[in-house]
This record gives C-alpha cells, sequence and structure tokens, in this order.
C-alpha cells in the first residue's frame, strides 16, 4: 500500500514498511513536506528504548515520530530560513498531527545537566 509518505534513515535504508504507524500519522501533513526527526521506540514504562526500536516486530513498544525540523513545508523550500522559525512552523504543523508525531522540544541545558535530571526523575 503506497501512502505517499517516505520514511528514510541516514544510511538511505527504506524504512516505510518497518514503520507503517508512522506512515500513516504522517499522511495527514501537507503534501511535499518533508520533516526531520527520529523515530523512537517507548517502552511500558514510557522510557525510551533502543533495544525495544531494534526488535521492533512484536507491537510491544509504542513507536513514536520525534520531528525537530521541517526544511520542506507544504511545497516551500525552508532550508533559507532561520531554524527557530522552522520549528515555530513545525510546532504548529504537530499540532494538527495524530499524537504518534511528536515534537522534539530543546532544552536550555548542558548534556551532563540533562543525564543529571533524568537519574533524578
Amino acid at each position: 500500500m503506497k501512502t505517499g509518505v517516505e520514511l528514510w534513515c541516514r544510511n538511505r535504508k527504506d524504512f516505510s514498511h518497518r514503520f507503517r504507524n508512522v506512515g500513516r500519522a504522517l499522511e495527514a501533513r501537507p503534501n511535499e513536506t518533508v520533516l526531520d526527526g527520529e523515530i523512537v521506540a517507548v517502552n511500558g514504562d514510557r522510557q525510551p528504548s533502543f533495544s525495544s526500536l531494534q526488535n521492533f516486530g512484536d507491537g510491544a513498544a509504542a513507536i513514536l515520530f520525534y520531528a525537530f525540523d521541517a526544511p520542506v513545508l507544504a511545497g516551500a523550500d525552508l532550508r533559507s530560513k532561520p531554524l527557530a522559525t522552522r520549528r515555530e512552523m513545525l510546532r504548529d504543523l504537530i499540532s494538527t498531527l495524530p499524537d504518534t508525531i511528536r515534537f522534539s522540544e530543546t532544552f536550555n541545558a548542558s548534556a551532563s545537566e540533562l543525564i543529571l535530571v533524568g537519574k533524578i526523575t
């Protein structure tokens, strides 16, 4: 079933068939839209799980797509616009998409601060 959505990894492998739930959720985006992001599996505790992503197939993990950039939106090439502007437009778009598609937030903190917070919570 061709959806008009293609999912490609950075190694140029087509993941469209492997993560069909993400492809179906992205069908609601405007045509001629390119999103940059990461597919993330979350376990039963709603924590990211790389092993669940690697071994995905039994449906035990929820598969989500966290978008962090929209270089092309509805046919408009936005690459010359500041990242902050593209992210504002992306946030607006994601608010209209199914919950499988999430906005990847940014944090004004160092990596060590984020790791410390992750251990406390």
